[in-house]
């Protein structure tokens, strides 16, 4: 049964939560993802052993992806919360990519 509140949000406001989620979950995993492997490649580079390297990637990525998930809520726009995860992500993939390349 729908109350009356939840018969007054619009369509639009309903597709920008939709759109932040979609934000939080699949961009904010994406940065995660790309920061943990940069600095999975870091330690590994200073003689850290792969293991250990891989463990704290993992760590350090599931910080990052909660504040990236906040993130996406916090930001002004639905546009301002997909750019600030895109771009940064697209940034620190290719320098992860480049470096796991070497």
């Amino acid at each position: 049964m729908m109350t009356a509140k939840s018969r007054r949000l619009s369509t639009a406001y309903r597709l920008e939560v939709v759109s932040r989620t979609l934000a939080a979950a699949a961009g904010g995993l994406g940065f995660a993802g790309a920061v943990g492997w940069l600095f999975h490649w870091a330690l590994f580079a200073t003689g850290t052993p792969r293991a250990a390297a891989v463990v704290s990637g993992t760590y350090l990525s599931w910080l990052v992806w909660c504040g990236a998930a906040m993130w996406a809520f916090y930001a002004r726009t639905q546009a301002a919360a997909w750019v600030s995860l895109v771009a940064p992500t697209a940034l620190v993939g290719l320098i992860a990519f480049t470096v796991g390349r070497v």
